[in-house]
């Protein structure tokens, strides 16, 4: 009785390890943000993308995603919109309609939250709460 119940527990533990997968570790999905220039797309991973620290905060800058997607770009030869998941675009708002597109050499001052896709500006542009969007899906590229 007692090989017949160590046989039964060796038996139960080894379809318990077999019912359970492996696990490498964190597979979280990529936080992609697409950067648009004459009619391509490019879609960036943020959480591979380079940081800069803003008041100790990891932040994408967004000259540097427009430069990775197109490097041949002159950013004072560009004017920039954003575009969030859910549609929204800051011309759309009054406070910001004369705000964008923003001009090429702004974007230094701007960046991206690489885990919610939040845009942030420098505080000296004193941009009003409209172009801190939130969750931007698109960031589009065109020649001034």
């Amino acid at each position: 009785m007692n090989t017949r119940a160590a046989l039964l527990a060796a038996l139960s533990l080894s379809l318990l390890a077999c019912g359970e997968p492996e696990t490498t570790g964190d597979a979280a999905a990529p936080v992609l943000v697409n950067v648009t220039y004459g009619g391509d797309t490019q879609a960036l991973d943020l959480g591979q993308a380079r940081t800069t620290n803003v008041d100790g905060q990891a932040l994408v800058q967004l000259a540097s995603l427009a430069l990775e997607a197109y490097p041949q770009l002159a950013l004072g030869s560009i004017v920039v919109n954003f575009v969030a998941a859910d549609g929204f675009v800051p011309a759309n708002s009054p406070n910001c309609e004369s705000l964008v597109p923003v001009l090429g050499m702004l974007i230094e001052l701007g960046y991206i939250v690489p885990e919610t896709r939040n845009l942030i500006w420098d505080e000296t542009l004193q941009y009003p709460g409209c172009m801190s969007v939130t969750d931007t899906a698109e960031i589009q590229l065109a020649d001034q």
